[in-house]
Formats: C-alpha cells, sequence, structure tokens
C-alpha cells in the first residue's frame, strides 16, 4: 500500500495546473478569500484569531517596514 504524494505528480502536472487556476480565478469561476494583517505587533492577535475560528480563508501577515 502506498499513500498519494502530491510532490511526486508535480513536475509533471504543476505548470498545466497553474495555467488551469489561473484562469478559472480570472474567470470567477473560483473565488478565494484572504486577510492580511499589517505589521508584526498584530501577528499575535491575528494568530489568536484564526485559531478561534475568526477569520475566513488565508491569513496572511505583512511584515514590511514597521511604524
Amino acid at each position: 500500500m502506498r499513500g498519494l504524494i502530491h510532490y511526486d505528480f508535480a513536475k509533471e502536472y504543476y505548470a498545466a495546473f497553474l495555467r488551469d487556476v489561473r484562469g478559472w480565478v480570472l474567470e470567477g469561476r473560483i473565488k478565494y478569500r484572504e486577510e492580511i494583517v499589517d505589521g508584526l505587533k498584530n501577528a499575535r492577535r491575528a494568530f489568536i484569531a484564526m485559531l478561534s475560528g475568526q477569520n475566513f480563508g488565508k491569513l496572511l501577515i505583512h511584515a514590511g517596514a514597521e511604524e
């Protein structure tokens, strides 16, 4: 028995996957949500909120220049 390991197939199918999914996102057939929190100083609050289910989608921390 062998499990499915996604990267076993990445080299062969990844370019086609990106092409197809990009088109579907541009057409609006696939929608995604992301929440962007500014600054590492807010990362703790964002992480706790994520763990308690207060966000939907991908949570990103923008760690650019701090004030």
